[in-house]
């Protein structure tokens, strides 16, 4: 694949991942159900109110590539027990999600992490 189809590629999954976050969580950060989803979705408590939801969240390293692989072929997320295993296994498989897109969502601008 050169260089030019890879980005073609990881464009396309990028894309992806926006779509699945629009569609099952939408735009609109402020809204309960979607931290409660979000939550259930990721095999946590859900919360009353939506600083529950996020406090329930916090701490919690999720590789967002594979959580939209995971959701979409229904299986289980892999969560990360610290940044440092996040960051160790992002940067050798080189499943990155870059700000710019993530910025479209706030749930995604939410859970990013820099590393």
């Amino acid at each position: 694949m050169t260089k030019t189809q890879a980005q073609k590629a990881r464009d396309r999954r990028n894309a992806n991942i926006v779509n699945h976050f629009d569609t099952n969580y939408g735009r609109d950060d402020t809204k309960l159900e979607i931290w409660q989803k979000l939550c259930e979705d990721l095999g946590f408590e859900v919360g009353s109110s939506v600083s529950e939801c996020k406090s329930e969240l916090k701490g919690i390293y999720v590789n967002i590539v594979d959580f939209v692989a995971a959701k979409q072929a229904n299986e289980e997320v892999r969560i990360f027990r610290s940044y440092k295993a996040l960051q160790a296994y992002t940067l050798r498989t080189d499943r990155f999600f870059p700000l710019k897109c993530a910025k479209q969502s706030p749930i995604l601008k939410w859970m990013l992490v820099t590393l």
